[in-house]
């Protein structure tokens, strides 16, 4: 993460948005559905905002089901806004 950091800040222009994509691609040899990996990867996702003064973004897929995101529920419990897109849907939901 810190290399990253470093690289993201010694771009020429500020980065207004920081798009992980997928999550768990990003969340690697972390549990997502634990709850203490997943506030690792929220406590980092944190800092990155902090540090560099952008917005995140996290790109992710339904669990199995499919009824909601993979992993534990902090993640919904610190997002600021979800969207859903639905496969042969023309709408999106929001939450």
């Amino acid at each position: 993460m810190r290399r990253l950091l470093r690289v993201i800040k010694a771009l020429p222009a500020s980065q207004p948005l920081i798009i992980f994509d997928t999550f768990a691609c990003c969340f690697e040899g972390g549990d997502e559905n634990s709850g203490k990996d997943m506030g690792k990867a929220l406590a980092a996702e944190a800092k990155f905002r902090k540090e560099t003064g952008a917005a995140t973004l996290f790109l992710d897929h339904t669990n199995a089901s499919p009824q909601r995101e993979r992993g534990h529920s902090s993640k919904r419990n610190s997002a600021d806004l979800m969207a859903e897109r639905v496969e042969n849907d023309q709408t999106c939901k929001i939450y």
